[in-house]
């Protein structure tokens, strides 16, 4: 091409010999200027600390990477919550199949095993068969984001995972109250004190996670405007107890619109909170927090969860409706009226649409029913040529 080439010398550091001895890599080649010789030598440097890390960790096991990523990554990047669930998973499971396996030797055939074995596993209630889909894809996902976090450590070149066949898992509507359960749910509410009153009404109309209901604070809380702002999450950690940290997406910081209903019920909780305070005087234990025991302090993180089951008993509601329930509820409900997929994903504090869309996108009967109807309103109010 008419370039004028010259010859370089690319000399680097290769680590040191058995003796401490400093050694080199030497390797010489043409390159049209300075800038293009230096391109190579960083191609080369790049090489060679991957072949260095290969070297390094061929002898690795995936128990001893297991303890370099959760010391590493998962102590800094995950929830403690989250953290304490996964460790329990690679200590339970993962760590007595795929422990002793060598990281570099790790291959797809060793996870698509891994996932035969887990679907033939005892189950832990000693029913009939082995571990459900849902859980066994639990334990393949986990693996498949820690082995990616070895990629990117250039610990490995690629993940085994990749390529491996998780369960397959059937959508499901998830499990919510409908229309017609809403005037049962309404009577027995009226039997409850503000406090679980101002819960329910409040997760129902706005679809917010437990998590993140119960670690609100009147500060978050706009009466004025009709709003509410999350920006923390309260979550219950074995040995830990309840603990403050931020919501689980940064998506999930958001303010919300509070509908009138929930806004009555949560005012009427507040008057009685302070009324509560005054009889208290100085033995009040100041928190700032919205949903509190007579004393003041906090309620636990999983109250809702122990709560609500008894209370569904009594109010004759379907007994697969957990109180996240309320959230899918919530969700399902606005989707029947005619909200959009985009305003309720955004409402639910999802980090994507797409994830709205996979939970709520079926199985909507009712939605359905009205679309069939105006269908039909509509070819019925054509006139008919004669």
């Amino acid at each position: 091409n008419g370039k004028k080439m010259f010859r370089y010398r690319l000399r680097v550091s290769n680590g040191f010999d058995k003796n401490g001895k400093r050694t080199y890599i030497s390797r010489t080649i043409t390159a049209s200027s300075d800038s293009a010789a230096k391109k190579q030598l960083a191609l080369l440097v790049s090489d060679l600390e991957r072949g260095q890390a290969a070297r390094s960790n061929s002898t690795m096991s995936f128990a001893e990477f297991s303890e370099k990523w959760e010391r590493d990554y998962a102590s800094t990047h995950l929830s403690p919550k989250t953290l304490q669930e996964w460790t329990k998973r690679l200590e339970k499971r993962i760590l007595p199949q795929l422990g002793s396996t060598k990281l570099s030797q790790l291959k797809t055939a060793n996870i698509d095993k891994f996932i035969s074995d887990l679907s033939k596993s005892e189950r832990q209630d000693k029913k009939v068969g082995g571990l459900s889909p849902r859980t066994v894809k639990d334990y393949f996902n986990q693996v498949k984001v820690m082995l990616q976090i070895a990629v990117k450590w250039d610990l490995i070149a690629q993940n085994p995972c990749a390529r491996a066949t998780p369960p397959r898992l059937r959508k499901r509507a998830p499990n919510a109250l409908d229309e017609q359960d809403l005037p049962q749910l309404l009577a027995e509410l009226q039997k409850e004190d503000a406090l679980h009153q101002a819960m329910i009404l409040l997760s129902l109309g706005t679809g917010i996670r437990q998590g993140e209901l119960m670690g609100l604070e009147w500060t978050h809380i706009d009466f004025e405007k009709e709003t509410l702002s999350i920006m923390q999450a309260a979550q219950y950690v074995k040995g830990q107890g309840s603990i403050i940290k931020p919501p689980k997406t940064d998506s999930s910081v958001r303010t919300l619109s509070i509908p009138q209903f929930a806004l009555s019920a949560l005012s009427t909780w507040k008057d009685e909170q302070e009324r509560f305070q005054e009889l208290l005087e100085n033995k009040w234990i100041v928190s700032g927090r919205v949903f509190t025991s007579r004393l003041g302090t906090p309620l636990k993180a999983d109250y809702c969860s122990t709560w609500w089951p008894k209370f569904r008993k009594r109010a004759q509601l379907p007994s697969n409706v957990t109180f996240h329930g309320l959230r899918h509820s919530s969700a399902s409900l606005l989707l029947a009226q005619g909200l959009s997929i985009a305003d309720v994903s955004k409402r639910l504090g999802h980090s994507t649409i797409n994830t709205t869309a996979a939970i709520y996108l079926h199985g909507q009967s009712t939605s359905d029913s009205i679309a069939a109807t105006k269908m039909d309103q509509l070819i019925r109010s054509i006139p008919k040529k004669t």
